[in-house]
């Protein structure tokens, strides 16, 4: 086991803008991967709430009990 962990310093050391860069891409893609979870439900929840509001399908709708709209001057209330 020393000799591997030996070896493997050895190549990482003599390789240093090699090894920099290879972390900083992991680590930019862990991130990536986590951002990406994290704000993808976010997104997909308020573009569904969009299209059923621009699709006339809401939670909930208020009318009047005769079954029309409000008239505007309720509405000010």
């Amino acid at each position: 086991m020393n000799l591997q962990l030996t070896l493997a310093w050895r190549y990482l050391s003599g390789r240093k803008l090699r090894t920099f860069l290879t972390t900083l891409a992991v680590v930019f893609g862990v991130m990536v991967i986590f951002g990406m979870n994290i704000i993808l439900p976010t997104i997909l929840e308020a573009f569904q709430a969009n299209i059923m509001a621009a699709g006339g399908i809401v939670d909930v709708t208020v009318t009047h009990k005769s079954g029309s709209g409000f008239p505007t001057d309720v509405t000010a209330r």
